[in-house]
């Protein structure tokens, strides 16, 4: 039997939530967290371990790291203006 993959997702806004979302379908273990506790409590359902935490947070940080060995890191999109 083939070990599972972990991964931690950092932020579970749309993308966020789908990556994680996504590796859990697909079998892996997956530790998500984000600082907004609404966000975390509509994503538990579909991502078991869900945690409602600062990032930025060192102690937070080494606890993420011993729990995943691999990341998936997200962050907001905001286009560049082109410029004319």
């Amino acid at each position: 039997m083939k070990n599972k993959k972990t991964y931690a997702v950092f932020g579970l806004g749309r993308y966020g939530c789908a990556v994680a979302k996504e590796l859990v379908r697909c079998g892996m273990e997956v530790l998500a967290i984000d600082m907004d506790e609404t966000l975390v409590n509509a994503a538990i359902a579909d991502i078991p371990y869900c945690k409602c935490a600062d990032v930025t947070d060192k102690e937070v940080l080494e606890q993420t790291v011993r729990f995943s060995k691999k990341s998936v890191r997200t962050k907001q999109y905001s286009p560049k203006k082109n410029p004319a």
